[in-house]
């Protein structure tokens, strides 16, 4: 029979035995396992709570080699992959055509050098009044290979007009609301149709009657070019014509040149 001493000392280690209890929690992060350590009857011991692991921990560390593989081979054929796979496609179809975009500006900008271009600015008025104005293009109007353009077959003219009135609403306004109503107006009341407002006849500057571009269309303006001082020998060079010149149709069917009479008589 065990004696008195051996039977205190089961109990005591019955008593301070542990005992798990397993608690399922739900929360929101999935459903967690954890062991708790029930306390003894003695008033010394504490209870001891082992770490909280979520379900996603567990199964990371039992992953195996093969998981790990299987894994990444889904995630090469998901979405993600796809995505990524279309931005490199178009980021090479970009980078294609900038590298063609270059290419081609380069091309211009190599056969540009075997040309060149002479541009002066046309004055309003003669100077001194005059029909005919006379201007040399010198090397300072020109840029480029100016040794082929001196040996050019073929030369291009390019006729540019600035503050053009047909544009809109500006057609109504570069007029005078007078003289289309029949009145007389003075020099200062058709500042609305500059510099289409006045002509010089004869040396004398006339009102036009009426005044402004789009209603006159005087742009008719001819060139000449000579490849020496057309005063000392007035040989010209010949111009070729045949392309037909560009206008708006408005200028025919909605506008009337004034008579010579109204020009000549019109102060």
């Amino acid at each position: 029979m065990p004696t008195q001493r051996e039977r205190e000392r089961s109990v005591r280690h019955a008593d301070r035995a542990r005992v798990r209890t397993k608690r399922q929690s739900v929360g929101t992060t999935g459903a967690r396992f954890s062991y708790v350590t029930a306390p003894s009857r003695d008033s010394w011991s504490t209870a001891r709570l082992t770490p909280v692991d979520t379900v996603q921990d567990v199964l990371m560390r039992r992953r195996q080699e093969a998981e790990t593989t299987a894994g990444l081979k889904r995630f090469r054929n998901d979405r993600s992959f796809d995505t990524m796979y279309t931005s490199r496609l178009y980021g090479i179809v970009l980078l294609l055509l900038g590298l063609m975009n270059v290419s081609l500006f380069s091309l211009l900008q190599w056969r540009r050098g075997f040309q060149a271009e002479c541009t002066f600015v046309v004055p309003d008025r003669s100077p001194l009044g005059n029909d005919r104005w006379v201007r040399p293009i010198t090397k300072q109007d020109c840029s480029g290979d100016l040794v082929r353009f001196q040996k050019a077959e073929k030369l291009y003219v390019y006729y540019s007009i600035f503050n053009y009135p047909f544009h809109g609403a500006a057609v109504f306004r570069l007029h005078s609301q007078k003289q289309m109503q029949g009145r007389s107006v003075s020099r200062d009341q058709t500042e609305a149709c500059y510099p289409f407002n006045v002509v010089k006849v004869r040396g004398k500057e006339k009102v036009i009657h009426p005044c402004g571009a789009h209603i006159w269309n005087i742009y008719n303006d001819t060139f000449k070019f000579s490849s020496e001082n057309p005063n000392v020998s007035p040989h010209y060079i010949p111009l070729d014509e045949s392309v037909e010149l560009l206008g708006y149709q408005q200028e025919y069917r909605d506008s009337r040149n004034p008579t010579q009479h109204d020009v000549l008589h019109t102060q």
